[in-house]
């Protein structure tokens, strides 16, 4: 089973983690790190997913550590894509801070939040052209991969209770620029619009 999967994780500054995420990691499954030095947000780590064989794809933040036994949990739970992290609300909400936040339980959500994702690569290739037409400094990966998959698979989506670990943050993140939760508002007021939410 851990063989089909590919762990990728995106790295900001944060070494320290990475290192642990690979040595708790690495005698399960296949890893690639992006070495994000130069901050291109995230979604390059989606674009790195058609580059690998594996039938799944785990992305990981930099500061999350998911227990090995919780990776066949991730599996099953995966008919298209799964994670730890959501958010609910959509249609009610008039900002970010409307929104009401799953984490690391089981329940529906609008979209999932890239900290602990599962993907089908199978699931992945029916987007790929709109994937990878998307530039890596657009903000929202996360959401935008979830509506588009929610939207071609008609899903609802659905979060899973991992073991986990928070790793430090360290002063480093995106949600520490003072236009995040503003940026990630406007990714979803435009799939409100195109009437995906």
């Amino acid at each position: 089973m851990y063989s089909q999967v590919r762990v990728i994780i995106l790295n900001y500054l944060r070494w320290g983690n990475v290192d642990a995420i690979v040595k708790a990691l690495h005698p399960y499954c296949k890893i690639t790190v992006i070495n994000n030095d130069s901050n291109k947000k995230c979604m390059v780590r989606w674009h790195a997913a058609y580059d690998y064989p594996e039938a799944y794809k785990l992305i990981l933040d930099d500061d999350m550590l998911v227990h090995p036994n919780s990776i066949p949990t991730l599996i099953d739970n995966c008919e298209h894509i799964t994670g730890i992290m959501g958010y609910k609300g959509v249609n009610k909400a008039n900002n970010y801070f409307d929104l009401s936040r799953v984490f690391n339980s089981e329940d529906s959500v609008d979209f999932l939040v890239g900290s602990v994702i599962m993907v089908r690569q199978s699931s992945l290739d029916k987007i790929r052209d709109k994937v990878k037409k998307i530039p890596f400094l657009v903000r929202g990966d996360d959401i935008t991969i979830s509506y588009l998959l929610k939207n071609k698979f008609n899903l609802d989506l659905q979060t899973t209770k991992c073991k986990i670990q928070l790793l430090p943050e360290k002063d480093t993140g995106l949600n520490l620029y003072k236009d995040h939760y503003k940026l990630r508002w406007n990714v979803i007021e435009k799939f409100k619009k195109l009437g995906w939410t």
